[in-house]
């Protein structure tokens, strides 16, 4: 659906054009002297120039783009300085996901064991531990192995777990695959899975994509899919995570299937069809009391936390015959170690733990008929207090009031549920998708309109008032045409003025960009040389002279042109870097800023030089100057519509609606020191799925996409 609609927006630019055609031939058939069929005449000529001009570097693109990307010589050096960064990264997210509130050393050592009676079975002993783990993985042959488990059992603790001994373990064993943690829910299903992961990996880590895929394919990327349960359908419908697991089951190395880690709760693995094949299924086993205990114990910083916590430990120390039950809120406690840690860090800086209990047991005996949820009821306590000890602890200064924390993290978490609920991710904030699930409508109009008022006060500047109706129908085709190009879809782009500087473009890759950057210019240098040559010569200067003067013209177009497009097209290099989420917009930033730069000196240019031949004296050509930078700054951000505008403008948008501040990705980056949040590659998440769900406004996700259109709208984006 989504496809159709682009394809009716190039439709309206092109009748545009078409229209504009139109108009200056009609023009030139009712001129009434020779010399207004001859000026006809020259606008049509110059038109003619432009619109092949841009027919030429269309297909040049075409021609020499699909082997510009070609992957860097040396993969083995890429492979190695992106084990680093992995490392680092895994270490971190391990770190945060373990520690009460900030970094944390050990994981509760939570137990699995093999699911029984799984279709074609392939190896794996019976049970093991976290601290077993990595011996556990080596042991299977293929690599591929799904983590099964309640919420909150740890799964993607488990996963972290693994990655990190993996990564430690490939600094003696070279050539070992790299573990990449992959949100199962950022999946691209209209996409073959390696396809999309090479993408995924090149936005991640700014590599080529084509080097990403020569990793892929041999064999040098071990991803681990963390949440195939949190793939955004609306409940009771798995068409993602399913086209996800099928995808996974094609991708071959060689004659076995391709090693791979997959996490899912278990309730909802049950109901996917087909499962992950050739695959040994574990199940995370609920911590006893006496394991719970000894975890709280290992987590106390000092006297006055053991004290506060000893009423707790001795009750569940007593285990399933004490008195609070095998399905009382201590056993709800005991079980998940994501609640052990939720409620260390809720009452990291005092308060009584054994209000909890209260709490629970207490809306237990309220609910009707006797009977309550005790879970949902310790939830809500321990999460109320999680929050507000993260802003006491981390928001010493006093920048965000309560209030406000709570209602910009609701107006996250429906966002995602919206998002979830279209065929997106319903676990993943990317900044540079977000106004579309935040203020899609509104950012769109807003930019449209900006690029519109851009291009037709620049176009009236410079030929309404010299040109009568026909300026008038300029004006006017030029904002039809701004809006067609600006309400595409934004994407983003990067631009790294150090790297690009410090490369060398000793890969053909980059070379080949470079070429087609001087190409380009070349492309404007004929069509800009030709154009003036004809120019001067309709003014009755000498066919010697106006050749000279349109080639002079042309190389300094050329040269305005081809050198800045040369270094805004050499953004790859494969030299790996860590890219957070908020560096995918800084990043489109740079790309944007640059790009309206040149567009914008290089319009004025051709835009001054027209002014010159005009002739209608120095005012005139300061407004044809003038009108020349407005079009190419709209050029700048429409042309390939820039992701940081529409974010920028979402952003206020929410800020106007009370639904985030102006500094959004501040805030972001705060509740992630705060432990509210985590990272994951270019994208925020919550810090557990539970703590998303209970912020959600109950309703807040549409209901469910069929799937035929889901599949549509994510092969649009």
């Amino acid at each position: 659906m989504r496809r159709n609609t682009a394809r009716a927006r190039w439709g309206l630019a092109a009748l545009g054009l078409a229209v504009l055609a139109i108009i200056v031939t009609v023009g030139a058939f009712r001129a009434h002297s020779d010399n207004g069929f001859n000026r006809w005449v020259g606008w049509a000529t110059i038109w003619a120039l432009v619109v092949a001009a841009a027919g030429v570097v269309l297909a040049l693109w075409d021609k020499i783009f699909p082997a510009a990307d070609g992957p860097d010589e040396n993969v083995d050096a890429v492979a190695g300085a992106l084990a680093k960064i992995v490392l680092a990264e895994a270490q971190d997210l391990r770190a945060r996901l373990i520690g009460p509130g900030e970094a944390g050393d050990e994981a509760a050592n939570v137990r699995f064991t093999k699911s029984p009676g799984r279709f074609h079975e392939v190896g794996g002993v019976g049970s093991g531990d976290l601290r077993s783990v990595l011996e556990y993985y080596r042991s299977l042959d293929p690599g591929r192995l799904v983590v099964l488990g309640e919420p909150g059992a740890g799964k993607t603790v488990f996963a972290a777990e693994l990655q990190v001994r993996l990564l430690e373990a490939a600094d003696r064993d070279a050539g070992s695959p790299i573990p990449v943690m992959v949100s199962a829910a950022a999946y691209d299903m209209s996409r073959p899975w390696p396809d999309w992961l090479a993408a995924h990996l090149s936005l991640r880590f700014a590599i080529g994509r084509a080097t990403a895929a020569a990793l892929i394919r041999d064999g040098r990327i071990l991803p681990l899919v963390d949440g195939l349960d949190e793939m955004g359908q609306a409940e009771g419908s798995s068409t993602r995570a399913s086209a996800l697991v099928a995808a996974l089951n094609a991708w071959m190395r060689g004659r076995q299937r391709a090693p791979v880690v997959v996490t899912c709760r278990r309730a909802e693995y049950a109901t996917l069809k087909p499962e992950v094949d050739r695959a040994t299924h574990i199940e995370l086993v609920p911590l006893t009391g006496v394991e719970a205990t000894g975890y709280l114990r290992d987590q106390f910083r000092d006297a006055d936390e053991q004290r506060r916590w000893a009423p707790v430990l001795d009750t569940l120390a007593d285990g399933p015959d004490g008195p609070d039950g095998p399905d009382g809120p201590l056993a709800l406690l005991a079980a998940t170690p994501w609640r052990l840690t939720l409620a260390l860090a809720a009452f990291r800086n005092g308060g009584d733990p054994a209000s909890i209990l209260t709490a629970a047991r207490d809306a237990a005996v309220g609910a009707s008929g006797g009977s309550g949820d005790g879970a949902t009821a310790l939830d809500d306590e321990l999460l109320g207090q999680y929050i507000n000890t993260a802003l006491r602890l981390h928001d010493t200064a006093g920048r965000y009031r309560a209030a406000d924390v709570r209602r910009w993290l609701t107006a996250l978490a429906d966002g995602l549920a919206r998002q979830g609920g279209h065929g997106g991710s319903a676990t993943d904030v990317e900044l540079a998708r977000w106004p579309q699930t935040s203020a899609r409508h509104a950012s769109l109009i807003v930019h449209c309109a900006i690029a519109i008022v851009l291009v037709t006060t620049g176009l009236a500047l410079s030929w309404a008032g010299s040109l009568g109706w026909f300026g008038g129908a300029i004006v006017m085709c030029g904002g039809v045409c701004a809006a067609a190009v600006g309400s595409r879809p934004a994407s983003p782009a990067r631009l790294s003025v150090r790297r690009v500087a410090a490369s060398r473009f000793r890969s053909r890759g980059r070379g080949v960009i470079v070429r087609a950057g001087f190409l380009f210019g070349a492309g404007f240098a004929v069509s800009a040389g030709v154009a003036t040559g004809l120019a001067f010569w309709q003014q009755g200067e000498g066919l010697r002279r106006s050749i000279i003067s349109g080639l002079i013209v042309g190389l300094l177009v050329g040269l305005v042109a081809g050198m800045p497009a040369a270094l805004l097209m050499a953004m790859t290099d494969d030299e790996p870097q860590t890219l957070g989420p908020r560096d995918v917009i800084s990043g489109d930033v740079g790309y944007t800023l640059a790009s309206g730069s040149v567009s914008a000196f290089v319009l004025a240019v051709i835009f001054d030089g027209i002014g010159l031949w005009v002739g209608y004296g120095y005012q005139a050509e300061l407004a044809y100057l003038a009108g020349g930078l407005l079009i190419g700054c709209a050029v700048g951000i429409v042309l390939r519509p820039s992701a940081c505008v529409r974010y920028l403008l979402a952003v206020v948008v929410n800020r106007v609606k009370g639904n985030g501040p102006l500094r959004f990705g501040g805030f972001l980056d705060w509740a992630h020191d705060a432990g509210l949040l985590r990272i994951s590659g270019v994208a925020y998440q919550f810090r557990h799925r539970q703590l998303q769900d209970w912020l959600t406004t109950p309703g807040a996700a549409p209901a469910a996409v069929p799937a035929a259109e889901t599949a549509g709208n994510v092969a649009a984006e």
